[in-house]
């Protein structure tokens, strides 16, 4: 994995705790933002923007632990990475 998971899990706390309505996508299959009440939300989409899976309503750190499982389980993004990385 080119960008361990507690550095991005402490990206995505500092830029989603700002509470200021940010919203972080990763190549329109996997986002994360904060609804209005000041909970978060998660979605996971195919390549097609199909939905597969959502959650929302919930704490910042439940919806940073499923970006992040979701993440790992479709292994996404770890190819663009290690190019930029290693080319």
């Amino acid at each position: 994995m080119a960008i361990p998971d507690q550095e991005l899990a402490a990206a995505l706390r500092t830029l989603l705790g700002m509470n200021a309505g940010f919203y972080v996508g990763f190549a329109g299959m996997l986002e994360i933002g904060q609804l209005e009440n000041e909970n978060y939300w998660v979605e996971s989409k195919d390549h097609n923007g199909k939905l597969l899976w959502d959650k929302d309503d919930i704490s910042l750190e439940e919806a940073i632990g499923h970006f992040l499982r979701n993440r790992q389980e479709r292994e996404l993004g770890y190819d663009i990475e290690n190019d930029l990385i290693y080319n």
